[in-house]
């Protein structure tokens, strides 16, 4: 996170325009239209982001502190190759 905040936190102040959301599925089989955080999936926030729904900074940045592929909370026929990690 120490490393990421510069994209979203400039240090000069000014309000950055990046936006961004971090899962936290390795797996990589996952449906990003399933994937939500905050109640929305990376789609919605996208939109809400090229809209100027949301503005630079934190707002923009949407990050899953879960454990890897959830922590286990992935589960069902949707998520059936996100086991938590490790295995």
């Amino acid at each position: 996170m120490t490393q990421l905040a510069p994209v979203y936190l400039p240090s000069s102040g000014s309000k950055s325009k990046n936006g961004g959301m971090i899962t936290s599925c390795i797996c990589h089989g996952c449906p990003w239209s399933d994937l939500v955080i905050g109640g929305k999936n990376a789609f919605q926030h996208y939109f809400d982001w090229s809209m100027g729904r949301t503005e630079g900074g934190v707002a923009s940045m949407h990050i899953d502190t879960r454990l890897p592929n959830g922590g286990g909370a992935l589960n069902g026929t949707t998520f059936q190759m996100c086991r938590p990690f490790p295995y």
